[in-house]
């Protein structure tokens, strides 16, 4: 029996992250944050039960914005409590977890009457995070988080080098750390386009971190690992 997998994984946008994280076991809750959620991926995987949670951010043209985030994050709460105690699911998706950060600050700078929390305030936004995590991890399920990307900025300019966009506690609080990217694979037949996944940290064995699999799936990963 294979153990839970507490899993992150993190892309630049429409790179895989979404398809990958829809091939964990089924069935599985979706806490999807995008426009128009998941169904273009979920398409893909028409004999899966998966159920979608939505919490759609309105369309922000004010500044400060009209406040929204507190009444966001009350909805997704309770609703995360009530799968992570229930029987019904082996797999919990965040889509994405950089949606999710945003608006735990927002809703605790609303909760204080601020436009924008200090350095020193956020012990509460914090907490809130790693709750979801430790819930996650108590319950015994699958979780997986996904997060967008972004490019590491030095003086104000953007460098080269990545970096994921959201908490940057993220990463240390799961067991296996996934990137995957668009690649272009020359063929017999010809150029075919790819999604190249990076195992790019594992608390399981260190000799395989650094490894890439093609068109990655639960079940790929999962012999990787040697479950």
């Amino acid at each position: 029996m294979k153990p839970p997998i507490i899993c992150s994984i993190s892309a630049p946008p429409k790179s895989g992250k979404t398809h990958l994280a829809l091939t964990f076991p089924a069935p599985i809750a979706v806490f999807s944050f995008d426009i128009g959620g998941i169904a273009p991926v979920r398409a893909k995987f028409p004999d899966k039960e998966i159920d979608e949670f939505t919490y759609p951010i309105p369309i922000i043209d004010s500044d400060p914005p009209k406040p929204y985030a507190k009444d966001v994050w009350n909805k997704f709460d309770a609703d995360y409590n009530k799968v992570l105690e229930g029987s019904k699911y082996k797999t919990v998706v965040l889509d994405t977890s950089t949606a999710i950060w945003e608006i735990i600050r927002h809703a605790v700078a609303e909760q204080v009457g601020q436009k924008k929390l200090l350095e020193v305030q956020y012990t509460l936004p914090n907490l809130r995070m790693n709750s979801l995590f430790t819930r996650a991890k108590v319950s015994g399920l699958n979780f997986v988080c996904t997060q967008y990307l972004r490019p590491i900025r030095i003086d104000g300019e953007a460098t080269k080098e990545l970096e994921t966009d959201g908490w940057k506690r993220t990463e240390a609080q799961v067991d296996i750390v996934l990137w995957t990217a668009r690649a272009v694979k020359a063929t017999r037949e010809g150029k075919k386009n790819v999604i190249m996944t990076t195992l790019k940290d594992n608390r399981f064995d260190l000799e395989i971190c650094g490894m890439e699999i093609e068109d990655a799936d639960y079940n790929k990963i999962c012999a990787l690992l040697g479950f």
